[in-house]
């Protein structure tokens, strides 16, 4: 090949443009103005660099629209709006700080959708905060308060609901939550200990304050957290119980003493109680009938407090394990062979439990666990029978701010007062000045959760946010005696 000729021609990228946009929408919530009578104005604090623009439209939960200048609402879309409509259509920052009445928003709950660009936005980014103000026409003492619904995704459980509250002068915070399944249905407002070990696809909290005495009781809530896992049908608890089998000792029981072996209890409680009942009877085979070679149920000749773990059928001395027993009737529904005899033994006349508490009598720490000694006397005699609930429960709170040390400029090891059950949030600085937060790449809390690795700037006071659980109980063994 030989090459006769060359064309150069010049390529020149002339310029790529790199502006960024994009819409924020409330989803679930946004300002709540169904208390309110009149919304006065909006106050409206933007960071808007050069080359950066900012627009509004809102929504009552049907189309959205904007704000005229007398605060009426002009319609301008009945679907989310995008950035385009929002910039040919909506409102600007300067529009909504001049409106000093809006009677769209009074009485309503409105949802915003906030439109955001930037020609440059590695160097200039808008940001924008909306608030308002309005008025009552008459004196409130309540005020509720929704929270969105937060998705926790599928097989979640709800494992606690902790808040921390506000309360002088007759003012009270009431707390309640509303779950949402995978089918569609929805709980009616339950309180945090009726959440709590609750599956949960989705989940709403509303808080209502009430201040009998405006201008003297005060009601506010400073944190409010759901703990939930997911992606399983079960969720560790904060609260444990262990039964034992009831067992019939053919005595008359009027003491018992239980002996347990278990960890140290740090910052958790155990109690102990016991129940008793009469002694109960006892049917061996019972004849029950004549078995019709089809499905046919037999009525038992004891009909109160059957013991199901007891129930033993048979034909013609076969045992039989496929039956279905209905204690509160006392009835028994079977298929056997015709004309064989069915049998039934079964203990019956158990009464209903009556749980009374323990009294610890004694406690010794050893090297490895603690012993404890419950004990337990009854006036009131005639029991033979008798059973064990061990009750354990997991504390649980929040600290605000806890000094844990002073920085060092290096990675060093801090000590909790508390086990963190979550990574905390970390501040440095001094005390009653401004505090800086620590990046979350200088700490982290170690497999022993009283402990975490913090690096500082040196000589600067560091603080601790976090949720905290003490330890579950392991219970060891467990032994009994009981006397008459």
């Amino acid at each position: 090949m030989n090459l006769t000729g060359q064309n150069n021609l010049i390529y020149a990228l002339d310029s790529l443009s790199s502006s960024s946009w994009g819409v924020a929408v409330c989803k679930n919530t946004g300002f709540d103005f169904r208390n309110a009578s009149a919304v006065k104005g909006l106050t409206v604090t933007a960071n808007q660099p050069s080359g950066c623009e900012i627009y509004f439209a809102f929504s009552d939960g049907g189309n959205w629209f904007r704000l005229s200048t007398s605060g009426t609402a002009e319609s301008i879309s009945n679907v989310t709006p995008s950035f385009e409509t929002l910039k040919s259509s909506g409102n600007t920052p300067s529009q909504l700080r001049a409106l000093t009445n809006i009677p769209a928003f009074a009485g309503k709950l409105i949802l915003a959708a906030i439109g955001l660009s930037s020609a440059d936005p590695e160097n200039a980014k808008p940001s924008v905060k909306l608030s308002a103000s309005c008025s009552v026409s008459s004196q409130t003492t309540s005020y509720t308060e929704y929270s969105p619904v937060y998705a926790l995704g599928e097989k979640s459980v709800i494992s606690d609901v902790l808040f921390d509250k506000l309360e002088s002068s007759g003012g009270t915070v009431t707390v309640t939550g509303k779950i949402f399944s995978s089918d569609g249905s929805e709980s009616e407002w339950l309180t945090p200990e009726q959440m709590k070990g609750t599956p949960a696809e989705s989940v709403q909290l509303r808080c209502v304050y009430y201040s009998p005495s405006p201008g003297s009781s005060s009601a506010s809530l400073s944190r409010l957290d759901v703990k939930y896992f997911t992606g399983s049908s079960g969720a560790p608890m904060t609260e444990g119980r262990i039964y034992s089998v009831t067992e019939d000792w053919y005595m008359n029981i009027k003491a018992a003493r239980l002996s347990i072996k278990h960890s140290a209890l740090d910052q958790t409680t155990m109690k102990v109680y016991a129940a008793f009942r009469k002694s109960p009877g006892h049917a061996v085979k019972e004849n029950l009938g004549i078995a019709s070679g089809t499905r046919k149920t037999f009525q038992l000749s004891h009909t109160g407090g059957i013991r199901y773990d007891t129930f033993r059928l048979y034909s013609d001395n076969q045992e039989i394990t496929s039956y279905e027993l209905n204690g509160e009737s006392a009835r028994v529904t079977l298929t056997a062979p015709e004309g064989s005899v069915i049998y039934a033994s079964y203990d019956y006349g158990w009464d209903k439990e009556i749980w009374r508490e323990m009294a610890l009598s004694e406690r010794v720490s050893l090297a490895d666990y603690d012993m404890s000694e419950y004990r337990i006397e009854i006036a009131d005699g005639g029991y033979s029978a008798a059973a064990f609930m061990i009750e354990t429960k997991c504390a649980s709170g929040w600290v605000q701010s806890e000094i844990i040390g002073t920085g060092t400029g290096r990675m060093q090891t801090l000590k909790l007062s508390h086990r963190a059950s979550n990574i905390p949030h970390v501040e440095y600085g001094n005390i009653n000045a401004n505090e800086a937060v620590l990046s979350k790449k200088n700490y982290t809390l170690l497999d022993d959760p009283r402990f975490m690795r913090v690096a500082a700037p040196a000589g600067k006071v560091i603080r601790c946010q976090y949720n905290w659980q003490s330890e579950p109980v392991r219970i060891m063994q467990v032994s009994a005696v009981f006397s008459e």
